[in-house]
């Protein structure tokens, strides 16, 4: 319920500084989300292939197997690395894209602007999204082991 109320409390503070700053449309560029999502999905089936849809179903289960957890950390701290530098790489070809086609200087200042999204896609998904479920996975195993440590001492 926690996690819910901080998502809901992140996503509405962006939103209210959003809308404050000229609308929330002016923030939201579908390119920029595929062309971050794509490198990114890339990394992770290239990584760790099948193994990727494991790691995440067991993200939601509560206990998660030992030999498991230290694979699944690495995973997640993965694909948060791997996030964060597809941002930069989407950074820079926007940038090469938006240089090579500008015709006029004018545009030049809304046209890097919307290169700049890239960078703040993959620093939300990456540490709003991704690192909150990397916790959650370690949280989940160390209460686990204290219910269990918990249950042979009181036997």
């Amino acid at each position: 319920m926690f996690k819910l109320i901080g998502l809901i409390i992140c996503v509405a503070s962006i939103a209210v500084v959003a809308d404050a700053q000229g609308g929330v449309g002016m923030y939201l560029d579908i390119p920029a989300l595929v062309l971050l999502f794509g490198i990114t999905l890339a990394g992770m089936i290239v990584g760790y292939g099948k193994q990727s849809i494991y790691y995440f179903k067991l993200a939601g289960k509560d206990k998660i197997p030992s030999k498991d957890l230290l694979p699944a950390l690495n995973f997640f701290n993965y694909i948060s690395r791997l996030t964060f530098y597809s941002s930069i790489c989407a950074f820079f070809i926007s940038s090469i894209v938006i240089l090579i086609n500008i015709s006029e200087l004018t545009m030049l200042g809304p046209a890097i602007a919307m290169t700049l999204l890239n960078i703040i896609y993959g620093l939300i998904f990456s540490f709003i999204i991704i690192q909150p479920i990397k916790h959650s996975i370690l949280l989940n195993r160390l209460k686990a082991d204290a219910e269990a440590t918990a249950s042979t001492q009181g036997k």
